[in-house]
C-alpha cells in the first residue's frame, strides 16, 4: 500500500473509530446515566489491549497500521479522559459537587488500566 493510500485509509479507520466510541459512550449513559465515566474508560482499555495484540504487526503490515493508528486511534481517547476528569473537578460528577478524588482516580485507572491492557495484548500477541 503506498503511502498515500495508507493515510487515506487511516483517515477512514479513523473515523469509523470515533463513530464506534461515540456510540459506545451514548449507550453507556443510557444505561448509567450522565456524568459517568464508566463508557469512555471501556472503550479505552479495550482499544489499549488491541493495539497491544497488534502491536507487532505495525512495522510489517500496512492493514496493522491502519487498524492501530487509523480504527484504534480513533476509538481511544485520552482527551476526553481528561475533559471528564476537568469535569468531574468542576462539580460534573453524578453527585453535582466536585469530586477532586474521582477525578485522579480516574485518570490514573485509565493509565494504569490501559498500560496493563496493551501489556496483555502484546503478551498474547501472535505477532
Amino acid at each position: 500500500m503506498s503511502g498515500l493510500v495508507t493515510a487515506g485509509a487511516v483517515a477512514v479507520a479513523g473515523g469509523l473509530g470515533a463513530a464506534a466510541r461515540h456510540l459506545c459512550d451514548l449507550a453507556a449513559t443510557h444505561r448509567w446515566g450522565r456524568g459517568q465515566v464508566r463508557g469512555i474508560l471501556a472503550v479505552n482499555v479495550v482499544g489499549c489491549l488491541f493495539i497491544g495484540l497488534l502491536a507487532g504487526a505495525v512495522d510489517d503490515h500496512a492493514w496493522a497500521r491502519v487498524a492501530v493508528v487509523g480504527l484504534l486511534g480513533g476509538f481511544t481517547t485520552f482527551s476526553t479522559s481528561v475533559l471528564q476528569s476537568v469535569e468531574l473537578l468542576a462539580g460534573g460528577g453524578v453527585e453535582g459537587a466536585a469530586a477532586p478524588g474521582r477525578a485522579l482516580l480516574h485518570l490514573l485507572g485509565t493509565a494504569g488500566l490501559g498500560v496493563a491492557a496493551a501489556a496483555l495484548g502484546v503478551a498474547a500477541s501472535p505477532f
